[in-house]
């Protein structure tokens, strides 16, 4: 396109984009002009003229304000209703008193008002083991101060507080020992009352407003019949990989899995790659071996395995491990990893075991499977003195299994024990120890492409054919540890664990026969072989200490941990 051409489009541009304009604001303004009139001009002259005043009468805006200078509507209600002119708002009701009454279901707690309380106007909710109750029209105007506050006014009650949030707005606060409590709110000449009763089982959503039934009134017994499913054990409601204390799953903002033992038991699981799968992590056995996992395209070594919060396996598997002693497993996915040092980007893996039992326990199981597949396990735990301050747990298992690989022969077996002693309320002095022994006669070495996904000129290659160097592998791990927890009060507590480990490798003397590649004639595969002489160990040393705090600023709750971590590995 020429210059002329193109200057020409551009004014005939312009020109259209005016047209356009100009019949917009020509039928923008008799728009706006409309409720100024008082009436109707049949004059046309006097009807521009009115037209032109009303247009000089606009102000153009020269300046544009920025974000911060424009008003912007009420987002919250509670301002909106503080905004509004006196004649609009409620009337603020003032509570004198605060009267704590015990009844046969727990307490009563009554705001004295002097009035009806139905005036008042209520937003209850329920956070953790408090029931938190916001009344936007009352103020606490008590003769001794603004603040009523009472410790342990009840059985399964600790606290009751109540404040004054603002100038227009109070705040009760009930908080139970265990679990937040049942609330019903009832209506007297007294004022507010809320019926209190403590609850050791699930905590209930407050009931609505209700009028309470005076004493001369008979009224029939409600019958209340609740149907639920029973609790199945899958569900987990604390962990400790995600913060190093034990801290509900709600409230961790991590990525955090739990895979617990009701679901180890009923799926029969005997390693961890197949316990993984059912939170989705990407898992490998090698036989002969040791399980892998992958988390978040991260590979499982540079001590992705933790037990009991101290490093594990650093050498990326886990091998003579059972899962017979693992009362859980914990799995924290991303970079919150680095919580615990070094470790994978992916996530790490932290294994729980089975803790001593207060009362007696006692367990056994046998299984039999395809391959010439026989396992075994047992598990005791009790109390070992008469007040039960100390606790024993023992386990055992065995397994012998072939596999559909030929020459594949696969023998494990494994004690673990565990020891606590409540020296006082507040300390406790926890051992633990294992040893596994781990033997399988082939190692990994996989199959060729050509015969197996690509076809080959000699036939197809049997999934069970082993075309490495039949040999034994034996790996023994033996593991020792402690950990002490001492409670200074009721916010502070130490915390100090020492774990050691010890894995003795034990490989073929006549080494490791691997295949390299498959020859020309695609029926010759040659083979390097691997001597290692000797046997090979690894040593690891784990020392950690946490100091565990919980601390108010004002309204805001925290909790502090600072600990030190020493971690020594030998090979």
């Amino acid at each position: 396109m020429k210059p002329q051409r193109l200057n020409y489009f551009f004014w005939q541009s312009v020109l259209v984009t005016t047209s356009v304009m100009g019949m917009f604001i020509g039928k923008l303004l008799p728009a706006i002009a409309q409720p100024i009139r008082t009436a109707e001009i049949p004059d046309y002259q006097q009807q521009l003229l009115a037209q032109e005043t009303i247009t000089n009468s606009v102000v153009p805006i020269r300046k544009i304000r920025s974000f911060k200078q424009i008003e912007h509507p009420f987002t919250d209600a509670q301002k909106l209703v503080q905004s509004l002119p006196i004649p609009f708002k409620a009337q603020v009701i003032p509570v004198t008193a605060v009267k704590l009454n015990s009844t046969s279901k727990g307490l009563e707690v009554i705001l004295q008002t002097g009035v009806n309380s139905q005036r008042l106007q209520l937003t209850p909710k329920t956070e953790g083991n408090s029931y938190i109750a916001d009344i936007f029209n009352a103020q606490l105007r008590l003769t001794g101060g603004n603040i009523f506050r009472q410790q342990k006014p009840a059985p399964g009650i600790a606290l009751v507080t109540v404040t004054n949030v603002d100038a227009n707005t109070l705040q009760i606060t009930v908080t139970g020992e265990a679990l937040a409590p049942t609330v019903e709110l009832f209506d007297s000449n007294e004022g507010l009352v809320f019926g209190v009763t403590s609850t050791t089982s699930t905590a209930q959503q407050p009931t609505l407003l209700q009028q309470k039934p005076s004493s001369s009134e008979n009224q029939a017994p409600i019958e209340l019949e609740v149907i639920g499913s029973p609790d199945t054990g899958y569900n987990s409601t604390n962990t400790s990989v995600g913060t190093r204390t034990n801290t509900p799953l709600r409230d961790i903002p991590q990525t955090v899995n739990v895979i617990p033992q009701q679901v180890i038991k009923d799926q029969h699981i005997l390693y961890i790659g197949d316990a993984l799968k059912n939170v989705g992590t990407s898992t490998e056995r090698y036989p002969g071996s040791q399980d892998r996992f992958i988390i978040r395209g991260f590979n499982s070594s540079f001590g992705n395995i933790l037990i009991d919060g101290l490093r594990g396996f650093s050498l990326g598997g886990s091998p003579a491990l059972n899962l017979n002693n693992i009362e859980r497993i914990e799995v924290l996915r991303g970079p919150a990893s680095v919580l615990y040092g070094r470790a994978g980007l992916g996530g790490i893996v932290n294994l729980v075991t089975k803790p001593p039992l207060k009362d007696p326990y006692y367990a056994a199981d046998f299984s039999v499977g395809n391959y010439d597949s026989y396992r075994g396990s047992l598990d005791f735990s009790g109390p070992l003195t008469t007040n039960k301050n100390v606790a024993y747990r023992l386990n055992a298992s065995y397994l012998n299994s072939d596999s559909f690989i030929d020459f594949y022969n696969e023998e494990r077996y494994q004690f673990a024990g565990a020891l606590s002693w409540d020296i006082d309320p507040n300390t406790k002095l926890t051992f633990n120890s294992s040893y596994g022994d781990y033997n399988s006669s082939l190692g990994n070495e996989g199959l060729p492409a050509i015969g197996t996904l690509y076809p080959n000129p000699n036939g197809k290659v049997p999934i069970s054919r082993y075309i490495g160097q039949v040999g034994t592998t034996d790996i023994i791990t033996t593991r020792l540890s402690y950990k002490i927890e001492h409670r200074f009060n009721e916010n502070w507590s130490i915390e100090n664990a020492f774990g050691l480990l010890n894995v003795h490798f034990s490989n073929n003397p006549q080494g490791r026969g691997v295949p390299i590649a498959l020859q020309p004639d695609n029926e010759t595969l040659t083979r390097r072989r691997f001597v290692q002489a000797g046997d090979s160990f690894q040593n690891g040393y784990d020392l950690n200490t946490l100091v565990t705090g919980r601390f108010k600023t004002g309204s805001l709750e925290h909790q502090l941990i600072v600990g030190t971590e020493v971690w020594l590995e030998l090979c």
